[in-house]
């Protein structure tokens, strides 16, 4: 099995291309779609609803990077989501902050993709720093819960 941080790195990788390749074929349909889920999302985090936000977040991110043209490239990116998912559905974890961070990152790349201010290169950038951000958002609040737990025993 490939170690988590390899996984999600893979992801970003295979992501951000996608994503890049995508962006430009998106229509104004997908990008009102993506931000009624990124609001929800917003509301998952308001409500504490951690499962509603996780396939939320899956389906926006499929939704990004779902007119790829290389359907190649799609197929390697939707195997290696769906690889993470799993992961993470036998090994849930939660962060508040990674999850409100993650939903302002959207809004800003949505502002940028409609006045089509960005390009591919920088979409790209942009998707594998937030998967990347946002998993090492998720792991220093772990930690940090753990040492809070420790630290009061």
């Amino acid at each position: 099995m490939i170690p988590t941080d390899m996984a999600v790195e893979a992801l970003a990788v295979l992501e951000e291309n996608a994503t890049a390749l995508s962006v430009p074929l998106l229509t104004p349909d997908d990008l009102a779609l993506a931000r009624t889920f990124n609001d929800e999302m917003v509301e998952c985090v308001l409500t504490g609803r951690i499962d509603r936000y996780g396939v939320l977040g899956h389906e926006l991110h499929e939704l990004l990077y779902s007119r790829c043209p290389n359907s190649h490239l799609l197929s390697l990116v939707r195997c290696q989501a769906a690889h993470i998912r799993a992961i993470a559905r036998d090994h849930p974890i939660y962060s508040a902050t990674a999850a409100q961070v993650a939903v302002r990152e959207h809004y800003v790349l949505f502002e940028l993709i409609e006045a089509r201010e960005i390009t591919p290169a920088e979409i790209a950038r942009r998707a594998r720093a937030h998967r990347l951000r946002t998993v090492r958002t998720i792991l220093d609040d772990v930690v940090s819960r753990l040492e809070d737990s420790f630290a009061e025993r």
